[in-house]
């Protein structure tokens, strides 16, 4: 229905919105972190490892 809103693989997503607003907000320290409700674990992305 709201497909236009959904996020397909959240790591990708988290990746790209701390460098796009690392573009927007160069002075703010932007570090990716994703919470998994599975485990309760809040993790920060390593980027450019992939």
């Amino acid at each position: 229905m709201y497909t236009v809103f959904e996020i397909g693989n959240a790591v990708d997503f988290v990746l790209s919105e701390a460098k796009r607003l690392r573009l927007r907000y160069p002075k703010v320290l932007v570090a990716p972190l994703l919470y998994r409700v599975e485990d309760n674990q809040l993790y920060q992305l390593k980027e450019g490892t992939m």
